[in-house]
């Protein structure tokens, strides 16, 4: 909340505030960044760093698979992401690697990971891509 306050106090609008906490799987993760594209967004942008009690890799894992759809359709298209806690090392690792060759606008290699890519693809199983281990 104190990082959509922020947001909004330097005139941005939030669009969808989705909160993905409880430790859920990467294939549900996924349908949620779906279900936040599939709106009117001019970016996207992930915050969890607050107190996560989750294993962030989950996080990790739906968002390469969701830009790597996304990419071609919205080059261009601003992503930010913030991500610590549990498994940042390995959560850094997989955005790195699974955006290393996204044509995103901003895409960056740097500790802080941020990038960018686009919307809608209907008619994928929301597990496809997500290693077994992380599906629920």
């Amino acid at each position: 909340m104190l990082g959509a306050s922020a947001f909004v106090a330097r005139g941005f609008k939030i669009a969808n505030y989705a909160d993905t906490s409880g430790d859920p799987p990467a294939s549900k993760i996924y349908s949620v960044i779906r279900c936040i594209l599939e709106q009117p967004v001019d970016g996207y942008v992930l915050m969890g760093a607050c107190l996560a009690n989750q294993e962030q890799w989950h996080h990790a894992h739906a968002l390469v698979k969701v830009f790597k759809e996304e990419a071609k359709k919205r080059p261009g298209f601003p992503v930010i992401m913030l991500i610590g806690g549990n498994k940042e090392k390995e959560t850094h690792e997989i955005i790195r690697e699974g955006f290393k060759n996204l044509p995103c606008a901003g895409n960056s290699t740097e500790e802080s990971t941020s990038t960018t890519p686009t919307s809608s693809q209907q008619g994928r199983d929301a597990g496809e891509g997500i290693p077994e281990s992380e599906k629920g």
